[in-house]
């Protein structure tokens, strides 16, 4: 019943604002004081501690949320789904306002943008720690501005440019073989 209602109830509100820690955590401590109480205003012995019972189902635990960390996730999910579907009416009216050059993940928090458009971009931030390019022909990736390399090595180009007219991943690769132009 707690994961089925009192988890529940909040996801719609946490999939559009971000919710403060301290919010989420009165939620969680409401939770625990129901799971543990067993008459109004009586105190029971809590012979499991809740991190406990919150842990996955496979640890030994019942499997409710860190409801902040959840928070997060549904934000990052709603940044996710502007990039992946960019036609869609939400999306169009986002960048018309937001992020018109249609550069959403180099989007930054300014003065006057929508309590929901923030909360997105703390989502956006999160979402970039995770994302990765996926080359293919290399012509909608930018060698300089765009985080192209692995994060195992340093991420930015360290070149100089020295006059380089060379621009795209696409233009660092041989257009016959599809593989890396050595020359």
């Amino acid at each position: 019943m707690i994961k089925a209602v009192a988890q529940a109830i909040p996801s719609f509100a946490m999939s559009c604002f971000d919710l403060t820690k301290s919010l989420c955590d009165g939620i969680s401590a409401m939770i625990c004081r129901y799971w543990w109480a067993q008459q109004d205003n009586e105190k029971r012995m809590h012979w499991i501690s809740w991190q406990t019972l919150a842990s996955r189902k496979d640890k030994g635990g019942l499997g409710y949320r860190d409801l902040h960390i959840f928070n997060l996730a549904m934000l990052a999910r709603q940044g996710w789904r502007l990039l992946i579907q960019p036609d869609t009416l939400c999306a169009r009216v986002m960048q018309a306002k937001y992020y018109p050059d249609d550069r959403l993940l180099k989007t930054k928090v300014k003065d006057g943008i929508s309590y929901i458009w923030r909360s997105i971009l703390k989502g956006l931030e999160l979402l970039k720690e995770g994302l990765i390019w996926r080359i293919e022909d290399g012509s909608s990736v930018n060698i300089r501005e765009d985080l192209w390399i692995s994060r195992e090595v340093k991420p930015e180009v360290i070149t100089q440019r020295n006059g380089s007219i060379l621009t795209k991943v696409a233009d660092l690769l041989n257009p016959g073989t599809g593989n890396w132009d050595t020359h």
